[in-house]
């Protein structure tokens, strides 16, 4: 699971498919895993502790629950074998976390 706010900026011209894919294409690329679900969040709306670090186990426990406030999501749809059972959420926030140059670029293509 991949949980990614979305700037206030990029929500007007946001295109969801191709952010997506650009996020599964990278992290199949450079970490060769499978993902099973993507969340676009709204801006702010991930949990965090008052220092600011993200609160991951909020995070999972939202996606559980139903609760994340998405502005889009993709979910694959067979689950691979290894996650059939297992809910791992990654949370990324592009400004205490940077991603990659090369991933910064392909998801800015895609905004």
């Amino acid at each position: 699971m991949i949980v990614q706010e979305v700037t206030r900026e990029s929500l007007r011209r946001l295109d969801e498919s191709a952010v997506v894919e650009a996020i599964r294409q990278s992290v199949s690329t450079q970490h060769d895993l499978a993902i099973g679900a993507i969340a676009l969040l709204k801006p702010g709306s991930i949990a965090k502790t008052s220092s600011g670090k993200v609160r991951r186990s909020a995070c999972r426990q939202a996606y559980l629950e139903g609760t994340l406030q998405e502005v889009a999501s993709w979910q694959r749809s067979t689950p691979a074998p290894d996650l059939d059972n297992q809910v791992e959420t990654v949370a990324i926030q592009s400004a205490a976390t940077p991603a990659s140059a090369k991933t910064q670029k392909q998801i800015q293509a895609c905004w």
